[in-house]
């Protein structure tokens, strides 16, 4: 049997789980396994905001709304490197972690309860992996966030600090004010606060409104009410919940039959071996965001190899916590020790990190195979030589002015490219961009419909014509590309080509 009677050596993990990630995510971003979509596109909206004052990204940048990154811009005044980002999301994950340690060990009914085994299956947890290595979001400041206002309501503290995190978690991104509204239900139901929660329910709904009605769509970006991902619900908010009570069995045909929702499920609640159902309560914060991603008819939404659990991670550990001392007592009564159970469950955490997260001890990082886990395999995390002169080309042939427009290849992203101006993602911008880079032996990349429109234009056809399936998967999509990139190859100036790697610059008019 296992005994978790570690007592004063969760920092050695906090630290060691701190340097892995830093490490990792290094790794990926100087072997260009990192992305423009999301990272370089991120970082875009940091350096135009801090270098020429254009605020569009932070408020519709991919049609989201992202204040907290102005936080960032500050910061890239005095350094600009995405190695700020990247670290500061590692940091994030872990203040999580000691934030998750404190609840437990300021709260006498958590006594029985082992810090270290549940700090342990925090970073087993699947989701904090995907969030980790993934790019950069800042989702991640959710987490610890979320543990904060736990925290903080638990041991009574200032109802002014706690509703001022609360409020916080509207800036981060807009789904969040939903989260941010559900605390205000929680209040109500937990803590006796109908005044207070009422107020924060009804303040978060409105300006959730305001955000994704008028906010978003004034600055260029797309309302969730005219997504297509949830276009069946209806065209306003109204029309949604209406549709939503009158056509139940719909909405449980659009979850239960879909497979991958049934699969988003589980490995959201099977590492817990579903014990955090028994306290509801407690779940309530994370409903927004997986009511958002069941109802949701955009696949990246709801598969679980992404960075959409930032908001449910927190109430998922909360409520399995409180959960565990009643599970203690009921076993106990059978004869099963805390030992015998804990061992039981860090074997299901372990078997769950191993089949759904993205870590060194997942299958992703040890099988090879075609499709999305190709940035995440055990090669992704090895720079090579080629990557080494790749650096140094783009150094050397593309010039530092920010001013420069550049079309790239998503998995060509590094902070020397993003931080421009003006940046696209290859095809888009074929006509605009001074320069276009590519590298024929990574994956074609292409997001959404535009781009597709970029190649039919391109190539002087009809958009009667355009590729509506635009995934580098499609065959005819990919005949396409390569007609793009002989006819780039024959009318643009190739400055540098190694290897499959390749610099066109503009030629002049």
């Amino acid at each position: 049997m296992l005994s978790f009677r570690l007592k004063n050596k969760t920092s050695l993990i906090h630290i060691f789980i701190f340097l892995l990630l830093v490490i990792l995510s290094f790794l990926k971003y100087f072997s260009f396994h990192t992305s423009m979509y999301d990272l370089g596109i991120i970082e875009h909206y940091i350096y135009t905001c801090s270098y020429f004052g254009d605020y569009s990204g932070l408020l519709s940048g991919g049609h989201h709304f992202r204040p907290v990154l102005f936080i960032y811009s500050l910061i890239y005044k005095i350094y600009s490197s995405s190695i700020i980002l990247l670290i500061s999301q590692a940091f994030a994950l872990v203040l999580g972690g000691i934030f998750l340690e404190k609840i437990i060990k300021t709260n006498p009914e958590l006594k029985i309860v082992s810090p270290a085994f549940i700090i342990i299956l925090y970073y087993l947890y699947f989701a904090l992996w995907w969030i980790a290595l993934f790019d950069f979001h800042v989702d991640c400041w959710l987490i610890p966030i979320m543990f904060a206002i736990f925290y903080g309501l638990q041991n009574h503290k200032s109802i002014i600090l706690i509703t001022g995190l609360i409020l916080s978690l509207c800036f981060i991104k807009e789904p969040f004010i939903l989260t941010a509204a559900a605390f205000g239900i929680y209040l109500i139901f937990k803590y006796r606060r109908p005044f207070l929660g009422g107020i924060l329910f009804v303040f978060c709904l409105f300006l959730f409104y305001l955000v994704t009605v008028k906010v978003i769509p004034k600055f260029g970006g797309m309302s969730y009410l005219s997504s297509w991902a949830f276009g069946y619900l209806g065209k306003t908010p109204l029309k949604m919940c209406i549709y939503i009570l009158s056509h139940p069995w719909v909405i449980l045909k659009e979850i239960f039959t879909n497979p991958l929702k049934i699969i988003y499920l589980i490995a959201l609640f099977a590492p817990f071996f579903f014990l955090c159902i028994l306290s509801p309560l407690e779940l309530i914060p994370a409903l927004p965001i997986i009511a958002i991603s069941l109802l949701s008819q955009k696949v990246g939404h709801y598969i679980y190899s992404n960075h959409h659990h930032a908001a449910i991670i927190t109430p998922v550990f909360v409520a399995f916590i409180y959960a565990l001392p009643k599970v203690y007592n009921f076993c106990s009564k059978f004869k099963l020790s805390k030992q015998t159970l804990n061992t039981f469950l860090l074997a299901i955490a372990l078997f769950f990190h191993i089949i759904f997260s993205c870590s060194p001890l997942s299958k992703v990082f040890w099988v090879k195979k075609l499709g999305y886990s190709w940035p995440f395999y055990k090669n992704a995390y090895i720079p090579t030589k080629r990557d080494i002169k790749i650096w140094q080309a783009l150094k050397t042939y593309i010039p530092s002015d920010p001013k420069l427009k550049i079309s790239y290849q998503n998995f060509l992203n590094c902070g020397y490219l993003s931080q421009r101006k003006k940046i696209f993602l290859y095809p888009s911008g074929i006509f605009k961009a001074d320069y276009i880079i590519l590298d024929l032996k990574r994956p074609y990349f292409i997001k959404g419909y535009e781009p597709a429109i970029s190649l039919i234009n391109f190539l002087g056809e009809k958009r009667t014509k355009v590729i509506k399936d635009a995934l580098a998967r499609d065959s005819r999509l990919i005949k396409t590309h390569w007609n793009v990139f002989n006819k780039i190859n024959k009318t643009w100036i190739k400055i540098y080509a190694y290897d499959g790697f390749f610099i066109f610059k503009k030629p002049h008019s």
